[in-house]
């Protein structure tokens, strides 16, 4: 097991993979009721989670939990309707929005929004086409293309004739941008400028897709879809293959496989057989489409294929299931006991700490638990609040409340325990939140502030110094510059090297709107980086080289709560957040 697995199987998590089954179990979303009647025409999913959602009933925005109209500001002032068929974004806080002759842009975290683009003829059928490719938004009005980047609108290319009208576009990973239009099949240019037809063709093309394999596929209005292979081999689908030559999107899944939404249901061509699987209407007893009509398929970071469709709402579907499964550490208890922390080993052993039932050890290879308890004579309190790896010294360091510090031997197989503050009448200073190694110092975070053990003399003492600025810790963390960040009631950085204090107070203030930020967990994910998580104010990310925090929470992102408790940095741009209402990736 790795670190992460083991961690999350005791979080109630073991997963589990279903194999491929031909009757997918397409779902329904009906948070809403008036949005399972929508006609969903864009689907886009921002750095957040967040799922972007045009119809025709403008911009949606659904966080996991709910679906909330998006106000544009004023912005319906400028436009004739609230019909919008594409919605894209740039993974950098914009969302851009293709609404009757306009295109506007939405800053998510200003909740600002401007029109960066105007059809020049508004007496005609809107033709505005857009799509966001590398790095750059792309924007076509009939034969002509134009690159939108820096806030800077660049006339790119030009269409052979104009009676040729761009009707979609991509610009795939090799940076050629293939450019589909109403009548004259698929052109593709290079980086260069340099111009080809690639796919002669008199239907409109609806859409244009690249899959991980760099196959284009090519959505046509009455013929059908197309593959075009890297080295430009074409291979074309059309009824009775497929359920109808009015195709509308293509997606690839987690698997390799395509997704293709027609006007008379969803096809499933499997890559690894050849075969194509067709998918019509829920029915009695049975899952399905809420509407035979596919407009747009897109697949999420967590692999969910979502499905709009022609006044049906949204459907989706996940092959994954099962992923949740019970294990009560072998305790005869109504909802196990409560986990506070949990560590692995470098033997691979999970020590697991609980609020009133002690500390528990875990096994993996021979699935045993072995239990440490205070009537034990073990720790010195059954109520585990910190726990700490040491692979320096192999040992594990535990925090109870109440009962100050405890460390437990590996090697040896023994516990000690230590008093933090034998003068501290209140005891708050025995109730450790928070363990962190610095060399051969081992920082402690307390209800009465910051403490340091020398691990050669075991000798502990006060760092003073934070005093002024914070009493209740419930977060340390050490950054790649040897600074003790330390959070609780306030947040503040400790210069080990230099003995000097920074609070983030006003900052905090500032950020968040709140006299009262309490700080419950530090992380980080990259060099420069400081993930914070806070009891009411989501997660704030501070970068050290700007000076800035930037907010995420229930309003900008599909967190499950703001009262946060863990973060877990799973990759550069994810983490998995543990909150009151659960988790959250």
């Amino acid at each position: 097991m790795t670190r992460l697995s083991n961690i999350l199987f005791f979080i109630l998590i073991f997963l589990s993979f279903t194999g491929f089954c031909v009757d997918i179990q397409i779902q329904h979303l009906a948070v809403d009721p008036q949005f399972s009647k929508m006609t969903v025409n864009g689907l886009y999913q921002d750095e957040y989670g967040v799922l972007w959602v045009g119809t025709k009933d403008g911009v949606k925005r659904y966080n996991g939990s709910r679906v909330e109209t998006v106000n544009l500001l004023g912005m319906n002032n400028w436009v004739q309707s609230n019909f919008v068929p594409t919605v894209c974004g740039d993974k950098k806080g914009h969302i851009y929005i293709n609404t009757d002759y306009h295109i506007i842009e939405y800053d998510i975290r200003l909740e600002k929004s401007k029109i960066i683009f105007r059809q020049f003829n508004t007496q005609t059928l809107p033709s505005v086409v857009f799509h966001y490719g590398q790095g750059a938004l792309w924007i076509a009005e009939k034969d002509s293309v134009f690159n939108y980047k820096g806030g800077k609108t660049t006339l790119k290319f030009m269409l052979p004739g104009r009676e040729n009208n761009v009707s979609a576009m991509k610009e795939a990973s090799s940076g050629k941008l293939y450019v589909g239009t109403k009548n004259s099949g698929v052109f593709c240019f290079d980086r260069s400028g340099k111009r080809k037809r690639i796919l002669p063709s008199k239907s409109e093309v609806i859409s244009i897709n690249e899959d991980s394999k760099k196959n284009i596929w090519v959505a046509t209005f009455n013929e059908g879809l197309f593959k075009i292979s890297p080295d430009e081999k074409i291979t074309s689908y059309s009824a009775p293959t497929l359920s109808s030559n009015y195709v509308r999107a293509v997606c690839e899944d987690d698997r390799g496989d395509i997704w293709v939404g027609t006007m008379l249901g969803l096809d499933i061509i499997h890559i690894k057989t050849g075969a194509v699987s067709h998918h019509g209407l829920a029915e009695k007893g049975k899952p399905g489409l809420s509407n035979l009509s596919v407009w747009v398929i897109m697949r999420d970071e967590q692999g969910t294929m979502w499905i709009g469709t022609y006044y049906g709402g949204l459907d989706y579907y996940n092959h994954k299931k099962n992923i949740f499964k019970y294990h009560d550490l072998g305790f005869d208890l109504t909802g196990g006991p409560i986990v506070s922390k949990i560590v692995e080993d470098k033997a691979g052993k999970l020590w697991i700490g609980t609020e009133g039932n002690g500390l528990i050890a875990y096994d993996p290879s021979t699935n045993k638990y072995t239990y440490y308890r205070r009537e034990q004579n073990t720790i010195p309190h059954n109520n585990i609040k910190a726990l700490y790896d040491d692979r320096v010294a192999n040992k594990i360091w535990i925090g109870t409340h109440l009962g100050g510090l405890s460390s437990y031997s590996v090697d040896q197989k023994k516990f000690k325990n230590y008093v933090i503050d034998p003068g501290d009448q209140t005891k708050r200073s025995e109730i450790v939140q928070a363990i962190k190694r610095y060399k051969d110092i081992l920082f402690i975070g307390t209800l009465s502030g910051v403490y340091y053990m020398d691990l050669n003399s075991e000798s502990i003492k006060k760092v003073k110094e934070l005093d002024p600025y914070i009493y209740a810790v419930n977060a340390l963390m050490i950054d790649e510059n040897d600074k003790l960040w330390v959070g609780g009631n306030n947040l503040c950085v400790y210069n080990i090297r230099q003995n000097d204090v920074h609070s983030f107070e006003k900052q905090l203030l500032k950020t968040t709107s709140s006299t009262k930020n309490t700080i419950t967990a530090l992380s980080s994910n990259q060099p420069g980086k400081v993930i914070i998580g806070t009891a009411g104010s989501g997660i704030l990310i501070y970068d050290q080289k700007s000076e800035r925090f930037d907010q995420i929470s229930q309003k900008n992102s599909n967190i499950s709560s703001d009262y946060v408790s863990v973060v877990y940095p799973l990759a550069k741009n994810y983490l998995l957040v543990g909150g009151t209402n659960g988790l959250s990736c």
